[in-house]
C-alpha cells in the first residue's frame, strides 16, 4: 500500500481554509488550516441534484462542506475559496428558496467567500475528478 499522507487534527479557534469545487455530476472539497489538510470531501450528485444550476451546484458545494463538517468548523475563522466568480458578488438570498436556505446555514460560520481561478483550485479539483 502506498504512503499516503496523514490528516491533521485542527486547532481549534485557528483559521480553516475550505476550497470547493462542483462539476456536471459531482462536487468535492478540502478543508485545511496552516496549509496541511485536515479533510478531503467528494460525492456524485443524486438524481434531482444533477438538475441544479451550475450556481446552485456551486453553492450546494459550500453548502454541505460546511454542514456536514458542522462540528469540526465551528469556532474557528472560516475562508472559503471556490472558482465560481459569480457566488462571490451574488447575493443568494436573491435566489431561489433552496439557494436561500443553504445560505443561511453558510452564514451560521460566517465565512470569507473568495474567488479563485479554476486552475488554481487543484485540490478541490481533484477531490471532484477523483468522483467523475
Amino acid at each position: 500500500m502506498a504512503n499516503l499522507p496523514s490528516l491533521t487534527p485542527p486547532q481549534l479557534g485557528k483559521e480553516l481554509v475550505i476550497y470547493t469545487d462542483a462539476s456536471d455530476t459531482g462536487i468535492g472539497g478540502v478543508i485545511e488550516q496552516d496549509g496541511t489538510p485536515i479533510l478531503y470531501h467528494s460525492r456524485l450528485l443524486s438524481d434531482s441534484e444533477l438538475n441544479y444550476s451550475v450556481t446552485e451546484k456551486e453553492y450546494f458545494a459550500i453548502y454541505e462542506i460546511l454542514w456536514k463538517y458542522r462540528e469540526l468548523l465551528f469556532g474557528s475563522p472560516i475562508t472559503i475559496f471556490t472558482d465560481h466568480q459569480a457566488i462571490v458578488g451574488l447575493n443568494p438570498e436573491n435566489h431561489n428558496p433552496r439557494v436561500a436556505r443553504w445560505w443561511e446555514r453558510i452564514n451560521y460560520f460566517t465565512p470569507r467567500i473568495k474567488w479563485l481561478k479554476g486552475e488554481d483550485n487543484e485540490v478541490a479539483d481533484a477531490c471532484n475528478k477523483l468522483i467523475n
